[in-house]
């Protein structure tokens, strides 16, 4: 992983304060504001990982350079939890908590559901973008104990009507005519693509269609031939695809292209990675693709790119840089307005009560607890290499 050099930057500040004989006190008010991001930086998740600390640091770069939070400089303190290791997250958060001592923890997503669990216990503010049923309802569940949680988007439940709403509604007004109505659907094992994928199941049933087929596989799977040629026998007119591992979803997609079913392709989330694009290449030209959280365009969004790709040297995926970036802005609001950082419930209920503008669509702290964000998801693409197209 590439690491940002300006992060380098703030930390030799930071040791040039402890070596040069500071009082006590005038130590820790120059020490910086401390931010932890437990993310996948190891395992098949990394390159998305990558984005969650390079929007991150955007945010942390414009506001050092504007003089820092409070009269102090921020800092990002980053820790690996591979491919979704809870055990690895915990490790994370306890040594955030306990030994680097931040003020706030921030993560595209977490170890979810047991994020949850993990920052509930403590006042720090955590915010996620979990895109998790389950998450969304632990948080439910620990109230109020878990007020100090924070959901920016919505959950995977939502994807169904979504996808229901386009399939039947918006191509059918563009004059799609399917040759039946089967879907297929194919998961990854985790907790995340099963949820979305039963969410789509159960809302094209609602709408009449059946189901030809309901396969899981494991989640860094590379060989699709044989689900392919299995679904491939069921004849749908619509096939689901839910995996967020990007080497197994461009494989997928190359295998189908080898073995073609005449279906349109639906996958979910994983498009927003530049790494999946860049391994699927024209094999994901014609897909349709969803996320619940994405920039919107115009000069916030036109400035984040170019800022991003002045210091990284490509341009951002479509969906978590941006909202890590949003995300580090939400908080330091929120503590600029409670004037400590360190004032946990005083954030929290800033971060909670106060509007925020940001990039991304989902940036609506308000429902935060209930995920109930409908109206604003309406985030369906067609996916080419070279651009992808509002379909609404």
């Amino acid at each position: 992983m590439k690491f940002n050099k300006k992060w380098v930057g703030c930390i030799a500040v930071a040791l040039v304060l402890i070596v040069s004989g500071c009082a006590p006190k005038e130590a820790e008010e120059a020490a910086p504001i401390k931010i932890g991001m437990p993310v996948p930086m190891t395992g098949a998740y990394a390159s998305d990982g990558e984005e969650f600390l390079w929007g991150a640091a955007l945010a942390v770069d414009e506001i050092n350079a504007k003089g820092g939070l409070l009269g102090k400089q921020l800092l990002i303190i980053p820790g690996d939890y591979g491919e979704w290791d809870i055990g690895k997250f915990i490790a994370a958060v306890e040594k955030f908590v306990h030994r680097d001592k931040v003020d706030v923890v921030i993560t595209g997503y977490g170890a979810t559901p047991g994020d949850i669990d993990a920052m509930g216990q403590y006042e720090i503010p955590y915010i996620h973008a979990d895109t998790d049923w389950v998450a969304a309802e632990r948080m439910q569940e620990l109230m109020p104990e878990c007020s100090n949680v924070f959901m920016i988007d919505t959950h995977t439940l939502m994807y169904g009507p979504i996808s229901a709403e386009f399939f039947n509604n918006t191509l059918v007004g563009e004059g799609v005519q399917y040759p039946n109505k089967k879907a297929a659907y194919i998961a990854a094992e985790d907790v995340w693509a099963r949820s979305v994928t039963e969410s789509q199941r159960d809302s094209m049933e609602k709408m009449g269609w059946e189901t030809a087929a309901f396969e899981i596989a494991l989640s860094g799977v590379v060989e699709w031939k044989t689900t392919i040629a299995k679904v491939k026998a069921t004849n749908p007119s619509v096939l689901f695809f839910a995996n967020l591992a990007p080497r197994s979803c461009a494989a997928f997609l190359t295998q189908l292209h080898e073995l073609p079913i005449d279906a349109i392709v639906f996958l979910v989330y994983t498009p927003a990675m530049p790494e999946f694009m860049d391994l699927a290449g024209a094999h994901a030209n014609g897909i349709v693709w969803t996320t619940v959280i994405a920039p919107l365009p115009g000069p916030k969004n036109d400035a984040f790119i170019s800022k991003f790709e002045e210091n990284y040297g490509r341009k951002p995926g479509f969906s978590l840089a941006s909202g890590c970036y949003d995300m580090v802005y939400i908080w330091a609001n929120a503590a600029e307005e409670v004037g400590d950082e360190k004032d946990y419930p005083a954030v929290c209920k800033a971060i909670e009560k106060s509007p925020y503008e940001g990039i991304g669509e989902n940036m609506c702290l308000s429902l935060r607890h209930t995920g109930v964000y409908a109206e604003q998801m309406k985030f369906l693409h067609i996916c080419t290499k070279s651009r992808m197209k509002n379909m609404f």
